[in-house]
């Protein structure tokens, strides 16, 4: 009799087990009518974008997501879609999650640099083989390229502030050590073990001199894109003092990430306004800041989309099974599927084909309960409570779904 309960025991947790890894006929379904295979293969010259273009023609503000920083596929496949809406409807510009000041000095020197050194400004996880590649592409295309990042992601902009300065004859004490005292200073208010009061007086004192730089440049007279770079840049130097600095009295952070998701957003307004009025951008962030929406957090997308409303279309991507580059370099295998609950990982083993994409339907259909459900989503970062469940129809318009990702070629 014991065993017979056990053997039953034992078959019911089975059982449990494989509900969260089974589709139902439903979904099966759904997604046979709705899913659109991108690639068969790893071969990105047969892709088919055709789907997604139809979907953003009309968009002025196109997001790019990514589910961690270092995947070779994921770059591989958005390098290919960069494309394919350049050549077929000529889109121009593309925003990097990378610094604002770094990224303007590419962008003006680009014609005289490398592919390798057009990605010197960009964030470090990027610097690869295929950031080159897609630098190359920029180059020959002659595109505009622009970070949107408060953070700062190299050291090139201290050359374009000099060079902006001596234009002006504007006297080098007001800038010769900025950057050099701002690296100091950035070093010891992202060291969890500082206090306020060690580093309050210093911090100000840069945030005022930086000030008044940007009031010299200011003034100069007639205003050019070097010098507005330079001042937009030298406001987000602040900004993000500011907000470290508030976070070493306060701790508060869920507000010290807001803060940094709202001067990015800010950025992107000021770019699509100031430097390309009127045309259409690709922006190229992590899916946490792409997203329309964050239960928990306070994200960029979400502040774009007030904004922007039906003019801009946030396409998340993810991976079923693989590895990665954390943000250290460091390798890093993707975890199982979950077996208790629907993961994204069961509906991407279950499409045929390395990328494919989904549109998110407007209401939901049968079948595709489970993109206004909570998923499974492990191996990303979602929010600051550490989660690994979203509502994918709130976050994202459309999801690229990748069979498998790598680390990419440094």
């Amino acid at each position: 009799m014991l065993k017979v309960i056990a053997s039953l025991l034992l078959n019911a947790f089975i059982v449990s087990g494989l509900q969260g890894q089974t589709l139902s006929n439903d979904q099966k379904k759904f997604l046979k009518n709705n899913v659109v295979t991108i690639c068969v293969d790893s071969n990105f010259n047969r892709a088919e974008w055709k789907a997604i273009s139809d979907q953003v023609k009309d968009k002025q503000l196109i997001l790019l997501g990514e589910f961690n920083h270092s995947s070779k596929e994921v770059f591989q496949t958005r390098n290919s879609l960069i494309k394919n809406l350049h050549e077929k409807l000529g889109i121009n510009v593309i925003l990097f999650e990378s610094g604002i000041g770094e990224l303007a000095s590419t962008e003006f020197e680009k014609q005289d640099l490398s592919p390798r050194q057009m990605t010197n400004g960009l964030v470090g996880s990027w610097r690869t083989e295929e950031f080159r590649d897609l630098m190359a592409y920029i180059k020959s295309e002659n595109m505009s390229i622009a970070g949107f990042d408060v953070q700062r992601t190299g050291g090139s902009f201290v050359y374009l502030l000099k060079e902006t300065a001596q234009k002006n004859n504007i006297d080098s004490i007001h800038f010769y050590n900025l950057e050099q005292r701002y690296s100091g200073t950035r070093q010891e208010l992202s060291n969890s073990k500082t206090i306020y009061d060690s580093v309050s007086a210093r911090t100000n004192q840069l945030i005022n001199d930086y000030r008044k730089m940007a009031d010299k440049l200011k003034n100069v007279g007639t205003a050019s894109n070097q010098i507005n770079f330079c001042v937009v840049t030298i406001h987000n130097r602040i900004k993000f003092l500011s907000y470290m600095l508030a976070f070493l009295k306060d701790r508060d952070m869920n507000k010290r990430w807001a803060a940094r998701d709202s001067a990015m957003a800010e950025n992107i307004e000021w770019l699509r306004e100031n430097v390309y009025k009127n045309q259409r951008v690709i922006v190229i962030a992590h899916n946490f800041h792409i997203a329309k929406f964050n239960e928990k957090e306070s994200v960029m997308g979400e502040i774009l989309a007030a904004r922007y409303g039906k003019d801009m279309y946030s396409l998340g991507v993810f991976a079923g099974s693989g590895s990665f580059q954390d943000n250290f370099g460091r390798p890093k295998k993707m975890e199982e599927p979950d077996s208790t609950a629907l993961d994204i990982k069961h509906v991407i083993a279950s499409l045929n084909g390395s990328v494919n994409f989904i549109s998110i339907p407007k209401k939901s259909m049968r079948g595709s309960e489970w993109l206004r459900s909570p998923i499974t989503i492990n191996d990303t970062f979602i929010d600051l409570k550490s989660s690994n469940k979203m509502i994918l129809a709130d976050y994202f318009d459309g999801l690229l779904l990748l069979d498998k990702v790598s680390p990419p070629k440094n």
